[in-house]
């Protein structure tokens, strides 16, 4: 990202919306995002959910954080403390911005780009 350029993967049912929480997602919508930007739709990313009646498995979260390694945003609707931390440690940052995914992102990149002005 210290180029300005970043991957996003959208937690989305609908490659439409951002609404869906982490744990249940079973498919991402990844986008490229340029300094200036502009979004570069790439994929749509189907993964296992890995939350089952409230619970999951610490071995399919990190088979599902590893599917979105070369993201450096998550965007979600929800999503829970454990695999919040789990993208952390990946270096990737996760953040929960329900709603239509060009204008999430849209968010996410003026916060970037004021954290930047911001600090550096």
């Amino acid at each position: 990202m210290d180029d300005g350029r970043y991957r996003v993967a959208a937690a989305s049912s609908d490659n439409i919306c951002v609404n869906q929480h982490f744990g249940r997602a079973s498919r991402f919508f990844i986008a490229d995002v340029d300094e200036d930007g502009k979004i570069y739709p790439i994929e749509e990313r189907n993964v296992t959910p890995i939350c089952h009646s409230g619970q999951h498995d610490d071995k399919e979260l990190k088979r599902a954080v590893e599917a979105l390694s070369d993201c450096d945003i998550v965007l979600v609707a929800k999503i829970g403390y454990g695999a919040s931390e789990e993208l952390r440690e990946h270096g990737i940052s996760a953040f929960e911005v329900p709603g239509l995914i060009v204008e999430s992102i849209q968010k996410i990149d003026a916060y970037i780009k004021l954290m930047k002005e911001m600090y550096g």
